[in-house]
């Protein structure tokens, strides 16, 4: 059985949120792309079941990781061949069964933006995804060191092997000067190393001075700080 609107809709709203996953935690995920058919596509599709075709691309990458044409099976293609389940139905009716990701064992690589399309002879409509499979830090360090020529200390926090690329941040409530902080990343071995660094003066200071550096990877929930408390004596 089809579904039937007034036209070819994709009826989930294109600004999904991204789909956050941590390496190595979970066995498949599933990225669906919904749609319905309008009566026109309906009636084309019973004469001519290739009317209907899904594909899904990979970071706007021209070649198509994934097509299924109506009547023949699902393929898996580019970066995800081998590496999705093509018996998996997301549904029982004909016209959408195959419409779906199922993705085993997603990595890092696997990580980025999908967009689905669905096309008939009469119209074609797309929708966008995102996946982000996260790698949380090997370690996270937070040092500081007095500058012997000034009256001035360096702090200084580093990250290593974070993916995606890592924000760092230096901050403190005591005090308005961080804004001056220093950041980079390097990329090694598909992961992120990052450091970030921040000189204030040291009779600036307030009796205890709490400077906290923030670790997050964006578009995810995955925070995690380090605290360190500098006074003037020190």
């Amino acid at each position: 059985m089809f579904f039937i609107c007034d036209g070819l809709e994709i009826t989930s709203a294109t600004t999904v949120l991204p789909l956050v996953i941590k390496n190595g935690t979970v066995s498949n995920v599933v990225l669906d792309c919904d749609y319905v058919l309008n009566a026109d596509d309906y009636a084309s599709n019973r004469k001519n079941p290739g009317a209907l075709v899904v594909k899904w691309f990979f970071n706007n990458h021209p070649t198509p990781v994934y097509q299924w044409i109506h009547s023949k099976k699902p393929q898996g293609l580019g970066i995800l061949n081998g590496k999705l389940n093509l018996e998996y139905r997301i549904s029982d009716d004909n016209a959408t069964m195959y419409r779906a990701l199922q993705i085993i064992n997603p990595t890092t690589e696997l990580s980025g933006e999908y967009k689905c399309t669905v096309s008939t002879f009469n119209d074609e409509r797309s929708q966008t995804r995102k996946m982000i499979v996260y790698v949380p830090e090997k370690s996270l360090v937070l040092t500081h060191t007095k500058l012997s020529e000034h009256d001035a200390v360096n702090i200084t926090c580093k990250a290593e092997g974070v993916f995606p690329e890592p924000q760092l941040d230096i901050n403190s409530k005591e005090r308005t000067d961080t804004h001056d902080m220093q950041f980079k990343t390097f990329p090694r071995e598909g992961v992120f190393d990052a450091v970030a660094s921040v000189t204030v003066n040291v009779s600036d200071l307030e009796d205890s001075t709490t400077f906290d550096c923030e670790l997050k990877i964006p578009e995810t929930n995955y925070t995690v700080k380090k605290s360190v408390i500098l006074s003037p004596g020190e």
